[in-house]
């Protein structure tokens, strides 16, 4: 956003809550790799390089990220957590922790990274089970777990469940556990990344088919594990024990219990109308929340 501001020289000011640039997104495992293609996963006016893989991992992505903000000399303010956005005349008030400042706009681009979210029956005082939200997984966790079990049906459940495939031992065990149906998508079709398939109906408002789709899970490594009895999949929680959990038809006890449940918006500071919104799901068109579609819709504000 801050690049597209610039290009059109509008005055602009970055607040963000971390300590340092991107700190949201330092906090995923630097060497997981982006779901979609590098080609579509680039800010405006990045170019992909020769010898560039399919996908990049987080890490390189970051440092592609902090590269692009020097060259363009982007200035953020590190340790600026929002407190309020309210209507002042024609424009804006933002106060944050150590400043306020007035504007004519407001973008709210905070994401989703930074507010794991949790079931609300689970009591993190009332358990003495190892348990971690699905983005603090690393591989050494994984190696580590000999009865894991994984809570969710998205790409954090199939991404925790096959990097944990590709570590297990004889003699480990995992299960999935999901309410309601197991909906997957293959990574590619034909040969063909599957987001390219999707690029074109991406662009539609979520309005033109009655809503944001509901969030499925990519890759059949999952779903073919399940068949083949090397992941079970059980009912969804019923109840968070202080040793396990009760799914239902069976009572599970892991050494690793990760919760794949996702993230909610930070909109708390927002209580204004009238505030724009970037990365958001829904937002403009399908592909709101992903890095190619806020690109996008950055371009778009811009103009506006």
């Amino acid at each position: 956003m801050a690049a597209c501001l610039a290009e059109r020289g509008v005055d602009h000011v970055v607040l963000e809550r971390g300590a340092t640039p991107l700190a949201a997104l330092r906090r995923v495992d630097p060497d997981m790799r982006l779901l979609s293609p590098t080609r579509l996963s680039l800010l405006p006016g990045m170019r992909r390089r020769a010898g560039d893989p399919s996908h990049l991992p987080f890490g390189e992505l970051i440092a592609r990220f902090d590269e692009y903000r020097r060259e363009r000399g982007l200035a953020v303010t590190c340790d600026a957590e929002v407190t309020s956005v309210e209507r002042d005349g024609a424009g804006f008030r933002v106060r944050w922790r150590g400043g306020e400042l007035a504007a004519d706009r407001v973008i709210n681009a905070t994401g989703i990274i930074s507010q794991p979210h949790l079931p609300e029956n689970f009591d993190p005082a009332a358990t003495r089970l190892r348990w971690m939200h699905s983005l603090e997984v690393r591989r050494h966790h994984l190696e580590a777990a000999r009865r894991l079990v994984v809570i969710g049906a998205g790409p954090s459940a199939a991404e925790v469940l096959e990097g944990w495939l590709a570590v297990r031992r004889p003699g480990d065990q995992a299960w999935l556990s999901v309410r309601g149906r197991l909906r997957a998508v293959p990574h590619s079709i034909l040969g063909l990344d599957i987001h390219y398939w999707v690029w074109l109906p991406e662009h539609l408002p979520p309005r033109v088919l009655g809503g944001a789709p509901p969030e499925r899970m990519l890759g059949t490594a999952v779903p073919r594990a399940i068949r083949a009895g090397t992941i079970t999949r059980v009912g969804g929680p019923r109840r968070y024990l202080a040793d396990g959990l009760d799914a239902g038809e069976v009572r599970l006890e892991p050494d690793l219990l990760v919760f794949a449940t996702g993230f909610r918006y930070s909109t708390a500071h927002l209580d204004a109308p009238g505030v724009e919104l970037l990365g958001y799901r829904p937002g403009r068109t399908l592909a709101s929340p992903y890095l190619r579609g806020i690109a996008r819709d950055a371009r778009h504000l811009a103009r506006r």
